[in-house]
């Protein structure tokens, strides 16, 4: 039946309260212009539809497209291929601001802008990808890079150089030598690499590479499972977030938390360590004289600054605090010397950061030592992720995202980086061993074959 005049004019006076409603609704969730970064009319509606419909099928599509909006983007390999090229069209036509990227950036894409920030240092940038991100650039260049540090940088080669050296491998002249091939093989593990050149020295994987039976080369699982163990405390250190609780949680397929390294394998760890903090401690001690005494009498914050005070008690605390201590203190902070720190603990662990002079940009992640154990800002652990052991056991990348929680594309490349370091060891020790009947050159190439295999099963 046809509506009344009446029941007409109620849906038109509905409908114009709806619109109304409508449009203050959609006025209430617009962003404000000085809380977004992107450019609204750098793009119309049908050209961001037509962006967005490409995503729907993508996982956490939301997140990305809400990211997107605001003119941030994310630009890495292991992202979506639809993502990327999302973000690289809205980037181009100004309407995405900001985009955080790895060395995508670098490899060819045409993302001109007018700022790059190179958040910090990286062995995988090299010259050659330097020059390639510099070369998107229209106007300015940020970075860190400042000349009042090159004595810095100066001393910490010739202290590396003498790390090198004690370590055997390099020889007199500075030539490469011993397990040199080894360690460049594996540098961006670092320091890793070093600890596992260790294991190899002390002999400790000889002890653990053994077959069943004398006249047998082919390992147990127990063997493997082991090794995998000893390899993924070093070049698979995944954290997990503090707040997980292992005994609190289950899981179906994987462990999730990573066991710790073997006494033995823990105990050579934190020899090296101790040998690695010797040389770079004096390394600290040396550049001392590069930092800015001014400043370092400062409060950071107020800018309040304490030097030259001529009031008796601060006079008389110092010299009985400095009567008390009977140590060094050149390279220490001088708001650490109140606590009772002396020069000596920079060749300790786990100190050095707060004591050491903050004006000359040195941190303990300078010095290639590995920690056994990893704590966040809260001093909370931060469990190792088992991903690496979990994946030889059942070969799974579904399991390693619902129970490891790693995103899909990453479980990917971080397990194919793992394999990829078994290889690059196996085919190091098989270069440089003339036995080749050697037990730990047999398990690696076990090991290496293994590996491979599941790994081939998942790409297949």
């Amino acid at each position: 039946t046809n509506p009344t005049k009446k029941q007409e004019e109620k849906l038109m006076q509905f409908q114009a309260r709806y619109d109304t409603f409508y449009q203050e609704y959609q006025r209430f969730h617009e962003t404000p212009s000085d809380c977004t970064f992107a450019s609204i009319s750098a793009a119309d509606k049908e050209f961001m539809d037509k962006i967005f419909f490409r995503m729907n099928r993508v996982h956490h599509s939301n997140h990305f497209r809400s990211m997107l909006r605001l003119g941030i983007g994310c630009h890495h390999g292991s992202m979506n291929s639809r993502i990327r090229q999302a973000v690289e069209m809205l980037f181009r036509r100004g309407f995405v601001k900001v985009v955080s990227a790895t060395s995508t950036l670098a490899l060819g894409i045409n993302m001109p802008c007018k700022t790059a920030v190179f958040l910090h240092d990286s062995v995988h940038l090299d010259s050659l990808s330097y020059r390639q991100a510099l070369s998107v650039l229209q106007h300015s260049l940020m970075t860190f890079n400042q000349p009042k540090k090159q004595n810095i940088v100066k001393l910490y080669f010739l202290f590396s150089l003498q790390f090198l050296l004690r370590q055997g491998y390099l020889d007199q002249e500075g030539q490469p030598q011993g397990f040199a091939g080894l360690v460049i093989h594996v540098h961006h593990h670092e320091p890793a690499n070093f600890v596992f050149i260790q294991f190899l020295v002390d002999g400790l994987l000889h002890k653990i590479c053994q077959p069943p039976k004398a006249p047998s080369k082919v390992f147990s699982e127990e063997v493997m499972e082991k090794l995998v163990l000893i390899l993924a405390n070093l070049f698979g250190r995944n954290y997990l977030p503090p707040c997980l609780n292992e005994e609190e949680l289950t899981f179906e397929q994987s462990k999730v938390f990573l066991d710790d390294l073997p006494d033995e394998f823990a105990a050579s760890v934190q020899e090296y360590n101790r040998t690695a903090l010797q040389i770079f401690g004096n390394f600290f001690l040396s550049i001392s004289s590069q930092a800015n005494l001014e400043e370092e009498y400062e409060l950071p914050l107020s800018g309040t600054s304490f030097k030259g005070l001529q009031l008796p008690e601060a006079i008389d605390f110092a010299s009985e605090l400095a009567k008390s201590l009977k140590s060094p203190t050149t390279a220490v902070s001088p708001f650490a010397c109140l606590s009772g720190h002396t020069d000596l603990d920079l060749f300790k662990m786990g100190v050095v950061d707060p004591i050491v002079f903050r004006t000359l940009g040195i941190h303990t992640n300078n010095i290639p030592v590995l920690h056994l154990k990893y704590y966040d800002k809260q001093g909370r652990e931060m469990p190792i992720n088992a991903y690496a052991l979990d994946f030889y056991k059942h070969g799974c990348l579904g399991a390693l995202h619902t129970d490891n929680g790693l995103h899909r594309g990453d479980a990917f490349h971080l397990v194919k980086d793992f394999m990829l370091v078994i290889a690059a060891i196996s085919n190091s020790l098989t270069l440089l061993c003339e036995n080749e009947d050697d037990p730990v050159v047999l398990a690696f190439q076990q090991l290496k074959e293994s590996y491979q295999k599941k790994f081939q099963g998942v790409c297949n």
